[in-house]
């Protein structure tokens, strides 16, 4: 739903193209940026869609570090230690 409602804004894009050209339009729209924001857009939708937590990004880049929290020790409130 979420894709679905950010890609609606596809429709005003080709009919601005159909009417007006190419060059015009990517003048008065900037599609680039368009395109940019889609991309970051549809990829931090399917992000949140598999459920890619803060934690695992961190695990992923710094495997190294041992005392990284859980998920359940910010849902139960628990004090964590992590290393400064």
């Amino acid at each position: 739903m979420y894709a679905g409602l950010g890609l609606s804004f596809i429709i005003p894009i080709v009919h601005g193209l159909l009417k007006f050209g190419w060059e015009t339009q990517m003048w008065r729209m900037s599609l680039d940026w368009m395109a940019l924001m889609t991309t970051f857009n549809l990829t931090g939708g399917a992000l949140y869609a598999m459920r890619v937590s803060c934690l695992s990004l961190r695990i992923f880049l710094h495997p190294k570090e041992k005392e990284w929290g859980t998920d359940s020790d910010v849902d139960t409130g628990e004090m964590v230690s992590v290393p400064v």
